[in-house]
């Protein structure tokens, strides 16, 4: 396992959340990938919708 000052650096090389790097369950890593790219308005908005349903 990486260091977290390597894991930071390899996160952002490939454009990830460090915590995308650390994830061992791969439906888990996905989402964190995907809603790590969302604005914080969009990912307010999808917890909401989450939370409600």
């Amino acid at each position: 396992m990486p260091d977290l000052q390597m894991a930071q650096r390899l996160a952002a090389e490939l454009h990830v959340p460090v915590s995308y790097l650390y994830e061992p369950d791969d439906d888990l890593a996905e989402l964190i990938r995907v809603l790590g790219g969302c604005s914080p308005d969009r990912l307010r908005e999808l917890l909401t919708q989450l939370q409600e349903g």
